[in-house]
């Protein structure tokens, strides 16, 4: 821009605001500042944004469409460059229009050939030096003027419609109207607007592109991310479009969000200049002199330990963590602001299983500063939804690089943009074989493709009801089941899961529970009513049952009653005979399922119910439980059950009056915050004396049922795969200790038979993701529970499928965890590495919390282990708690031996009860103390308090 045009510019002390910085004389068409200001802001922040992101869409959708990839792969060389021939243009044509382009061929290239040269100008280097970037910057000006002029000539005379923001000619009424406004601005021509529209277009272009770069490469690296947000968005798109995303839903979706405020936090690198006004400006203890330029970095901020969630360095600031900005109300340590920061209000943790999963930047003033979010955001997202919507897509090994050091993020002009990776980023695409996005090239609704009504019926296959959900020939999303009275529907879509868990007031859990425990527990005529109180209201802050869940979901929330009942498990554990505690029996085998039953069955009770009056050490009640457990169907049934189960109505009617017993002797005084706090529930609703021992039997099957098996499971996994059961126990030695030297770690590959080793098992499993993985895997590959929820009046699911009122609804967990769509070709392999950020095969390579690998938390809608939605399994914390402890246990101190010589994979059968797969047969092992640590003298304990004791092998 030419010095005369610039003075303008340096004399406009008026400010951005409407009104003038008091004492300011400028000339109100000179107010260059408050005018271009305005403009922006209409044009990327209010009127503008809706129809320049519809036009962005239109034009990235366009532009993929045209590309010829079918569903074959095609390799493409490198990431930011298709990212930049593609999005760029997109941006260019939705706020410029496609003349500029059409006109300019090259003009996309040139942009970013001046992007690579830009610092060089800014350093205001002579042309002999930097020729080839005047050059550059004089292509791209000739560009703009000739096609400010053809825009001129061509809107001369036409009169804009009102309510139209698209223009033919200038792009948008924003940048028509901008230059309208310029060219009345004193000293301006021409040549100075066409400097202004460069720099206007680069601002638009340079940034926006990497940072969806960024987005998209971390989606690519994350088969499981990719997934969650591929079934999540589904329900963006709008009805009878070509694939239209309604931006109101998209500027609503959690992950989404948290997944751009981390690109900006991750990516961005930018000087942010601020001038002082016309006078002294004090900030703090610093004072920044009149009309004296001052300049804010946006990244040192951003990337500060002491105020930033790393969850204990598992997700450093030094890379990408996708749900970094989410907070869990379940999960205190959740959110961006580092737990020792902030204050948690702990009153918000449960209710109902939580409020919704958010977006929250609450605590982050002057540790984040991000870019004016507006269209850039817009188009994040919309890349996101408008490639991998339509493609698959998967970044490979690069060719000259190492595949970590080529997605390495540099900063080679910090500063002035955006991180970029080191190297190219090859990569591939291929079109996805949909009938969603097949139904919208073809111009059609895509839920007119995919509809699939209530009334239509479901063939049995001879009955064979299990067979028709799995074959080929039924590929449906939902059946339709006719039972005698009443439908049954079962939904194996995770894009329908989702739908069910959002319509939690009309697909009701809580109607599903109080008939189960009509069924199991027997309460009274009463306290059914009790049971039925506020189930259905938009309040559901009091009512018995809300009142319970809510106790439950509090006291087993992450937080200091969760740490009292685990540390009360550890002590169980330690003191069980046999193996785990160190007190060795006679036996030499052990039948590994049952093993695994009898430890947790009673470690777990004594945690809950309390050490010294537990009913369940007597092992008559516990042999009752399983009893009871056993005949569940037909306990169920509710029909003659001293007929059809007799040992289980016997065994039901032990258990309740060993909880008379219980209650009589004062044994809910002294156990966990859970009992006692359901405790106070029942006697605020006056539930009687035989009814609340009835009700602890619910808390048995929840506690008891699923969990028993997983330990058995887990260990089975890890010690017949030998290279997992070594990276596991290196990943393991970082955490221990040992009585010389309580600041080094012992390899375990290095044993000295006398030492004196201790090991906090809450560091472990916070700071172990293989172990995290391998436990999330197992239940993936072991659940076969089906969550059930009961149709309360008639109800549109998704916009497709008409439930009617009383008929239940079924989610098979079997279903979603084997869908190959959803977790890949392995789905039906067990995989120790899924949950955790791909970073190499070899399970060797991972180093705990010194490696590349992070854990990452499933998505609840493809992923049931725990049930999903408002419904989320209170116990989930619990067991993954109790299930490291015998684990790491394990690995640290014994060597388990399949007595018959190799390990095999088990048959296995589902129960209606539990959710995890048993065996047939049980496993026999040998339980061998770990060759090298014979003599040793182990410490195990749950959060370094006094939860732990020390055992001598």
């Amino acid at each position: 821009m030419a010095k005369k045009a610039t003075t303008v510019y340096l004399a406009d002390t008026s400010g951005s605001r409407q009104k003038a910085i008091p004492g300011s004389s400028v000339h109100p068409r000179n107010r260059v500042m408050y005018h271009t200001h305005e403009s922006l802001s209409q044009g990327l922040l209010g009127t503008g944004l809706a129809p320049a992101s519809q036009r962005f869409e239109q034009n990235l959708t366009e532009s993929l469409d045209s590309l010829d990839i079918s569903d074959e792969w095609v390799d493409y060389p490198d990431l930011l460059r298709f990212m930049e021939d593609n999005i760029g243009a997109a941006i260019v044509k939705a706020i410029f229009g496609p003349v500029l382009l059409s006109q300019n061929p090259t003009f996309i290239l040139d942009l970013w050939n001046f992007d690579d040269v830009v610092v060089s100008l800014a350093k205001r280097l002579p042309e002999f030096c930097i020729p080839r970037a005047y050059r550059v910057r004089g292509r791209l000006l000739r560009s703009i003027k000739q096609w400010h002029e053809h825009a001129r000539a061509s809107s001369a005379g036409v009169e804009a419609a009102p309510d139209e923001d698209a223009d033919p000619f200038w792009g948008s009424r924003m940048v028509r109207e901008r230059n309208r406004m310029l060219l009345n601005v004193e000293h301006q021509d021409y040549n100075s607007v066409a400097s202004t529209d460069l720099g206007f277009i680069w601002a638009s272009v340079t940034n926006v592109v990497p940072s969806s770069m960024t987005l998209l490469m971390h989606v690519l690296r994350d088969a499981a991310l990719c997934s969650s947000l591929r079934k999540d968005l589904i329900d963006s798109v709008e009805p009878g479009h070509r694939l239209r995303f309604d931006l109101k839903k998209l500027e609503k979706h959690p992950l989404l969000l948290s997944m751009y405020a981390e690109t900006l936090r991750f990516g961005v690198e930018i000087h942010v200049p601020r001038a002082a006004p016309p006078q002294n400006l004090s900030i703090g203890k610093m004072l920044i002199p009149q009309a004296k330029l001052a300049v804010v970095n946006s990244w040192l901020a951003p990337n500060d330990e002491k105020e930033w969630n790393t969850r204990n360095n598992t997700f450093p600031l030094s890379g990408f963590w996708a749900q970094r900005f989410l907070v869990d109300p379940m999960d205190p340590s959740s959110g961006p602001v580092r737990s020792s920061s902030r204050k948690w209000d702990k009153s918000t943790t449960a209710v109902e299983g939580g409020s919704e999963i958010r977006f929250s930047k609450d605590g982050l003033e002057g540790s984040w500063i991000p870019r004016t979010q507006c269209l850039s955001r817009s188009i994040a997202s919309q890349t996101y939804h408008a490639t991998f919507m339509r493609y698959d897509g998967d970044i490979f090994r690069h060719r000259d690089l190492t595949d970590e050091e080529a997605l390495r993020f540099v900063s080679p002009r910090f500063g002035f943009g955006v991180r970029k990776p080191k190297g190219k980023v090859p990569f591939r695409l291929r079109r996805r074989n949909s009938g969603l996005y097949a139904a919208s090239v073809a111009g059609q609704s895509p839920i007119s493709e995919t509809i699939y009504r209530e009334d239509r019926p479901l063939s049995n296959l001879d009955g064979k009801i299990v067979l028709a959900m799995k074959s080929k020939r039924f590929p449906l999303p939902i059946y339709t089941l006719r039972l005698p009275g009443k439908k049954m529907y079962i939904v194996t879509s995770h894009r329908l899961v989702s739908a069910v868990d959002r319509q939690a007031k009309t697909l009701s859990f809580d109607s599903f529970g109080v008939e189960i425990s009509r069924r199991m527990v027997l309460p009274s005529p009463a306290e059914l009513e009790a049971l039925k109180l506020n189930l259905h209201t938009e309040d559901r802050s009091w009512g018995f049952r809300p009142e319970s869940f809510k106790a439950m979901y509090r006291t087993l929330a992450p937080g200091s009653d969760l740490e009292d009942i685990t540390q009360a498990f550890l002590r169980s554990v330690l003191s069980f005979p046999g193996p785990v505690s160190g007190i060795m029996t006679d036996e030499k085998k052990y039948p590994l399922f049952d093993w695994g039953k009898r430890l947790v069955t009673r470690a777990s009770t004594d945690a809950i119910f309390g050490e010294n009056k537990n009913p369940f050490q007597d092992p008559t009640v516990e042999a009752a439980f399983w009893a009871v457990d056993k005949a569940f169907a037909y306990l169920g049934v509710n029909i003659l059950p001293g007929l059809l189960a007799p040992a289980a109505h016997r065994g039901r009617k032990k258990i309740f009056s060993a909880f008379r017993r219980y209650h009589e002797q004062g044994g809910h005084l002294n156990a966990s915050r859970l009992v006692q706090a359901r405790y106070e529930v029942q006697q605020k609703y006056s539930i009687s004396a035989t009814d609340i021992q009835h009700f602890n039997l619910n808390i048995c099957f929840g506690l008891l049922s699923n969990t028993v098996s997983v330990v058995p499971w887990v260990l089975f996994y890890i010690y017949s795969r030998p290279s997992l059961l070594e990276a596991s126990r290196i990943a393991v030695s970082h955490y221990i200790h040992t009585s010389k030297n309580n600041n080094s770690n012992n390899s375990a590959g290095v044993a000295a038979r006398d030492q004196h080793y201790r090991a906090d098992i809450a560091a472990i499993a916070a700071g172990c993701p293989l172990l995290a993985s391998v436990f999330q895997e197992t239940l993936r590959v072991q659940s076969t529970n089906a969550q059930g929820r009961v149709v309360l009046k008639d109800t549109l699911l998704n916009g497709q499928y008409v439930l009617k009122k009383d008929s239940v609804v079924l989610i098979p967990s079997a279903e979603l965890h084997n869908n190959a769509s959803i977790w890949g070709a392995s789905c039906k392999e067990f995989d120790p590495l899924r949950f955790t950020v791909p970073g190499g095969n070899n399970h060797n390579n991972h180093k705990g919390q010194h490696g590349a690998k992070k854990f990452i938390p499933p998505g609840q809608a493809a992923y049931r282990a725990f049930g999903g939605g408002a419904h989320l399994c209170p116990g989930r914390f619990l067991a993954e708690n109790q299930t490291m402890i015998i684990v790491v246990i394990m690995l640290l101190r014994y060597d388990l031996v399949p007595a018959a010589g190799r390990w095999v994979l088990p048959e296995c059968r589902p129960h209606i009860s539990a959710t995890i797969l048993m065996p047939t047969e049980d496993i026999q092992v040998r339980i061998e103390e770990r060759r090298g640590y014979e003599n040793a003298r182990w410490e195990f304990t749950w959060g370094g308090g006094d939860g732990g004791e020390t055992t001598r092998a």
